[in-house]
This record gives C-alpha cells, structure tokens and sequence, in this order.
C-alpha cells in the first residue's frame, strides 16, 4: 500500500507547485490501507477563496498527473469549517484521512 501513499503524495507535491492551495487530505481505501487495484485516489484540496477554487479546477481536471485514478473534491476554507463537524466527508477526512498538505 505504500506505494500507492508515496503516489498521492507526488500528485499532491505537483499539485501545489501549480495551483494555490491551503490544505490537502488524503482519505478513502488509500488513506486506510484497503486499496485495491480497481481504486482510486481520494484528495481533498481546500482553499482559501472561491476564486483560488476556481482557477484550480482548470489545472487540476486538464491534463492528468497520474496513471492512476485521482478523484478531487475541492472546497473553500469556509465550507470545510462549517462541514467539518456535522459529518460528511469533511468530517470523515478529519476522523479517518491523513494530510498531505498544509
């Protein structure tokens, strides 16, 4: 499973070389050891404002910077605070994900 790990943490170390973000947490089979070879790789990426969000869907879901499955959920810092502690996957990124970023 580490392999998969050292995977994210590539896509994350690309990741914020092009694009401003504040925080970036790993969750999902790769985060709990449980992945397999039809997985994906779970990221959260948070960022301080809409308009850094924005501008970094156009880098993230243009060219792929991985083989392998990524899938992003992207929120703003506000959102991820007003989510974190009423459950869903804000909350389950906290509980259960591993940060990669931030």
């Amino acid at each position: 499973m580490f392999g998969q790990k050292k995977e994210a943490q590539n896509i994350v170390d690309s990741l914020v070389k092009k694009i401003k973000v504040s925080e970036v947490y790993l969750f999902g089979s790769v985060a709990s050891d449980q992945f397999t070879k039809d997985s994906d790789i779970d990221l959260l990426l948070v960022f301080e404002n809409q308009d850094l969000l924005e501008h970094a869907k156009k880098i993230i879901y243009g060219k792929p910077l991985s083989t392998v499955g990524v899938d992003y959920i992207l929120k703003t810092k506000e959102e991820f605070d007003k989510r974190k502690s009423i459950g869903g996957v804000c909350f389950e990124v906290l509980q259960h994900g591993v940060q990669l970023f931030g």
